[in-house]
């Protein structure tokens, strides 16, 4: 059997790496890997489509206008849609150039709005690859099943309700047993960081699921058991990666990286502080402020957190417990306090707040950028996404001017088009609030000018 796994090229209107390694597939290429499967990657994010590299792991995709999609047409958006990574020459190009054949091509995908790109994909490369059978998997079919089977009838679908599917799947094509996913989640392969070293970062995940269940996020939709990797053993194959790839930025893919921390995050950032390797750590899913007391700050500074990411949301106390109750002002406070303690610096304190979920005012959020600059944090302004199956896509539903069922109308991007209470206008006041308050520049891209 020989496989390809593919990257698809982004099609938004806007797109750059933060720390996005394809974790899924690079569980798969690890299990092949181990168990002799012959494999290929095309990765149409891959260093080849990239305009830019940081050097921390971020990275800037190649950006090549398209035309915009017929159903967003005539709704006065003001921005250019575009194919990020690989273009469609690119993509031609790259199939051409292979003489083989290959029994299985699987398909990775995130964000729903994004299928548009996987559309693209599996179209030119089920045209060159006849008799492939088709696997797709990912975030986007494990939100809207539905949607992906009425778009990729003839593939195998993968969600996270289905993953032993997958290895069943695996199993058959090879005629002996396969286990990649239907194991428990701490027995899984760890992801394939040398074949995909190109990607200059280590993703780690400690813990998969979340015990919170935020309003906005699809977080407990996706896995809804928790379950955490052996800290040790997880530090030192990070070691071990940065040994053999000489990588030093580890990305932290995490929904709850701190939570039952004295027992997790603690003892694996002390294993990595040991190894006195340099490593940096990026935090850019975001943390949750009650975990950081006195001890956990010491520990974040000592193991050398570079990207801080701290989950607020909104200074609206309502709001605060209406979508979750994951954090309280105080906690937010204190959080900063014992973080300025161990030497960070304001520039350092990135705070997410969200802009845009269903009744929200412009006011709430200008007092939510007031509120944290004043507590000396700095503001990365998230818009909302309503993220089918989760409480508040059906009311954003409700509310919307548009029908928020077609995937393209949930990208973060569109939010000042479907909700009624805001424009771009109001958008970019806020967003130009945003940057007034910074004094000195701050570590990451600016998600608010981009």
């Amino acid at each position: 059997m020989k496989a390809l796994l593919v990257v698809p090229s982004i099609c938004d209107f806007a797109a750059h790496d933060m720390w996005a390694a394809p974790y899924g597939l690079m569980t798969i290429a690890s299990a092949f890997r181990s168990y002799g499967v012959e494999f290929d990657i095309f990765d149409f994010l891959g260093r080849e489509y990239v305009s830019k590299e940081y050097g921390d792991g971020r990275r800037r995709y190649k950006r090549t206008i398209i035309d915009i999609p017929e159903v967003l047409k005539g709704k006065s958006i003001k921005r250019h849609f575009a194919i990020y990574g690989a273009n469609l020459l690119d993509i031609d190009e790259r199939i051409e150039s292979i003489y083989g054949e290959y029994d299985i091509i699987l398909i990775t995908t995130t964000m729903t709005y994004w299928y548009y790109g996987y559309q693209i994909i599996y179209n030119k490369l089920k045209k060159r690859f006849k008799n492939a059978r088709f696997v797709i998997g990912g975030v986007y079919p494990s939100l809207i099943e539905g949607h992906c089977r009425s778009l990729f009838p003839d593939a195998l679908i993968i969600t996270n309700e289905n993953l032993p599917l997958f290895d069943k799947f695996i199993s058959e094509v090879l005629n002996r047993d396969f286990f990649c996913f239907s194991r428990n989640f701490p027995d899984w392969q760890l992801p394939d960081v040398e074949g995909f070293s190109y990607r200059r970062y280590i993703p780690v995940l400690l813990t998969r699921g979340c015990p919170f269940r935020c309003t906005y996020c699809a977080s407990g939709r996706l896995v809804t058991d928790i379950e955490n990797k052996d800290p040790i053993r997880l530090a030192d194959w990070v070691i071990e990666m940065a040994e053999k790839t000489g990588i030093r930025d580890i990305a932290l893919f995490d929904d709850a990286f701190l939570v039952n921390h004295r027992s997790l995050a603690v003892p694996f950032l002390k294993r990595l502080s040991k190894s006195k390797m340099g490593f940096r750590i990026h935090a850019s899913n975001g943390l949750h402020p009650r975990f950081i007391d006195e001890n956990m700050a010491n520990i974040m500074r000592e193991s050398n957190f570079t990207t801080i990411r701290l989950s607020l949301e909104s200074s609206n106390e309502e709001r605060l417990v209406s979508t979750g109750g994951k954090v309280r002002r105080d906690e937010y406070e204190t959080a900063l306090e014992n973080l300025r303690k161990v030497g960070y610096r304001k520039s350092d304190l990135g705070t997410y707040l969200i802009c845009g979920i269903p009744h929200q005012t412009p006011e709430e959020v200008l007092g939510s950028i007031r509120y944290v600059d004043e507590c000396g944090g700095v503001v990365y302004l998230a818009e909302f996404s309503p993220i089918p199956n989760t409480p508040l896509f059906d009311e954003a539903l409700r509310i919307s001017r548009y029908d928020l069922n077609e995937p393209l109308w949930q990208n973060n991007t569109l939010m000042s088009y479907w909700n009624p209470i805001f424009n771009e206008d109001i958008l970019n006041n806020i967003k130009a609030e945003v940057i007034k308050r910074r004094k000195e520049p701050t570590t990451g891209f600016e998600p608010v000018t981009y």
